[in-house]
């Protein structure tokens, strides 16, 4: 996911935050760094060994009990990040090469064997090495530089087993540890193995993987535990939530019968679960397993269901514990990088039928924009049963009135971006392809790129995340005001037009269809008023939708309600001519007569006596576009006076 330089911002803030200054950020980075994205606790930080002298290539220590391991780091930040941020390109540019893998390296040898005798060894990493060597533990190595490595250095690392952290894997993972709508892993999990159980592991490749019987009370215990906290989830990785149907339903009928009436044929009845972790112990001594950093990928709704059939037995948690009832759980140790967890993720759900939207749902694309919208207020659904797992506090922050959220979900998204491109009848007609065509869903989601795809038909809009969001922000208020009109024509309908208009008023009826075309003759019609009259069409935009964009999240009905009827018996025009909405709509009511105009003339002179709907949907559909793009470019083309009482900005 590419990184901003807001986004490089936000993460020097919260180094701040933590008790840095423009003058030490250095030094404060490796204690934010253990903290926030490795997930210790801050009490980590006095225990741990925290390098002073350069030549021993160890800037912190870890010992790890928990998971028998050590872990020692190297970091690089920059001294004149505060200069550098101003300029993304010549941060990229300067790129630390293979030395500094060399050094963790070198920093690794010096805690194996003997020191030369020109370094001098504090006292504090004497004791740190000691307990390293005496415990045997295996040492991980990590480096992280707030900048970029040269891709020799990369494939060093991946030869040397060195895990590398540059500054885009920091800020995506911040980001996404820092947004309400994103959960962390708990930082451990553990389960108990029975006598008569074992934990059978392999390693390929330099992934291992095990496999063990799970009793089904860990899954109600860790759900139980976890699900209603607002920043920990062991299904963030999952490529759906807890689903809702009738499908879903039987499902759900199936794994109750089996609890309730045979609950030791469950291992052998059920699919089993996938769990993905950044590390993992089998404690033989102890007969137990415990996970460092897990995520369910594979198994939500099994694991949903049990939770829902003890929950509704209201049995205590020794009773459920005693039930002699598993799951067949494998467990994949993997390096954290996104890559390798969603294909993991994927390749685990392929057995069972799922939608190209539940496995495009983690990719990089929806979860930078997921982020980018909640920055601005609005919750992007980008998985089933998201929005339902939310905490009520994680809810409210997208609450404008009782029952009513900024909500939006990626289909609906989808649809909008294609309408603005200008292939309305795409997104209406081809709902499907939005996730199943790869040119498509890049089209839409690739925001860095999405103008490079040849599409028939579409314009060309702006690259980069917040353009893309804000442009399907105007769009959705256009949409929701296009669905508006149709209420407001029925009771225009009802009360409003004398007998000797009917035959004109009904060919108004596009309104109730209109609602994906209007956004991009909208979106047409701002940028050619931007140029003729040298504004910034971005500007211009939000103004018409006004600062508020609450009102474009209510029902259709209450959105018609905010505009004024034209009651003028005599006029096929839905709203009033003169004051067509109260306060920041009136810009965009008058607009939207404009616009009314336009469609009825494009109508008028090209597709006299046809069905609109099937002009906008099924037949003429892009001659209809290009006649309705000629017509509002004709339009705001003429004098001057005119277009700036039709279209006033």
């Amino acid at each position: 996911m590419s990184i901003s330089i807001e986004d490089i911002k936000k993460v020097i803030e919260d180094i701040k935050d933590f008790g840095g200054t423009e003058e030490n950020l250095h030094d404060v980075f490796p204690k934010w760094f253990i903290v926030k994205i490795l997930n210790y606790g801050e009490e980590i930080l006095d225990e741990c060994y925290i390098g002073k002298s350069r030549d021993l290539k160890v800037d912190i220590g870890i010992i790890d009990d928990t998971f028998e391991k050590a872990i020692i780091l190297q970091f690089k930040f920059p001294t004149r990040i505060i200069e550098q941020i101003q300029n993304l390109e010549e941060l990229r540019r300067h790129r630390y090469g293979r030395s500094v893998i060399e050094e963790i390296l070198i920093g690794e040898k010096y805690l194996k064997e003997e020191i030369p005798s020109e370094i001098r060894i504090p006292k504090d990493y004497r004791e740190f090495r000691e307990e390293v060597q005496t415990k045997e533990y295996p040492i991980e190595k990590i480096i992280v530089v707030f900048g970029y490595l040269t891709d020799d250095a990369l494939k060093f690392a991946r030869e040397y087993n060195v895990e590398v952290y540059d500054i885009e894997r920091i800020i995506n993972e911040y980001l996404i540890k820092e947004a309400v709508t994103q959960k962390n892993p708990p930082r451990k999990l553990e389960f108990e193995l029975e006598q008569n159980i074992n934990c059978i592991g392999v390693s390929l490749d330099g992934y291992e993987t095990y496999i063990c019987p799970l009793k089904v009370y860990y899954l109600y215990k860790w759900i139980k535990d976890y699900e209603r906290k607002p920043d920990i989830s062991i299904f963030n990785k999952n490529i759906r939530y807890k689903l809702k149907g009738k499908k879903h339903n039987k499902i759900r009928e199936r794994i109750f019968n089996t609890l309730e009436n045979n609950p030791e044929q469950f291992l052998i009845l059920n699919n089993g679960i996938t769990i993905v972790c950044r590390d993992l112990k089998v404690d033989k001594e102890n007969r137990k397993v415990i996970l460092e950093n897990p995520q369910i990928v594979n198994g939500c709704q099994t694991s949903f269901a049990i939770f829902d059939f003890f929950s509704k037995k209201k049995m205590r948690e020794n009773e459920i514990k005693r039930i002699p009832s598993y799951v067949l759980a494998k467990i994949i140790k993997a390096p954290p990088q996104e890559e390798i967890i969603d294909k993991i993720t994927e390749a685990s759900n392929l057995q069972n039928p799922i939608s190209w939207r539940d496995l495009r749902s983690n990719d990089k694309w929806q979860r930078k924009i997921q982020i980018a919208f909640e920055n601005r207020g609005i919750f992007y659904e980008r998985k089933a049963g998201e929005w339902e797992l939310l905490s009520r506090p994680q809810r409210d922050n997208f609450k404008v009135a009782p029952r009513k959220f900024r909500r939006l979900d990626n289909w609906l998204v989808g649809q909008i971006y294609l309408s603005l491109l200008g292939r309305p009848d795409f997104a209406k007609n081809n709902k499907k392809d939005i996730f199943e065509r790869d040119d498509v869903y890049r089209l839409i989601f690739d925001y860095d790129t999405h103008n490079n795809f040849e599409f028939e038909g579409v314009q060309e809009l702006r690259c980069g995340l917040n353009a893309f969001v804000d442009d399907v922000i105007f769009g959705y208020a256009i949409y929701t005001v296009g669905n508006a009109t149709g209420h407001i024509y029925q009771e225009k309908e009802r009360n409003y037009v004398d007998d000797s208009i009917k035959n004109t008023f009904n060919k108004q009826r596009f309104v109730r269809y209109w609602n994906l075309h209007l956004p991009y003759a909208f979106y047409i019609a701002t940028e050619h008023i931007a140029r003729r009259f040298g504004i910034n069409s971005s500007d211009l935009r939000r103004k018409i939708i006004g600062d508020n964009i609450d009102i474009y999240f209510y029902s259709p009905r209450e959105v018609a309600r905010k505009f004024k009827i034209n009651e003028n018996r005599q006029s096929w025009l839905l709203l009033d001519e003169h004051q067509p909405a109260q306060g920041e709509l009136n810009l965009l009511g008058k607009w939207l007569i404009s616009m009314q105009e336009i469609f009825y003339d494009v109508f008028r002179h090209h597709f006299r006596n046809a069905d609109p709907f099937k002009v906008f949907f099924k037949k003429n559909t892009l001659e209809f576009l290009k006649c309705l793009r000629e017509e509002i470019i004709d339009r705001i083309g003429g004098r001057e006076r005119d277009v700036r009482e039709k279209f006033p900005f």
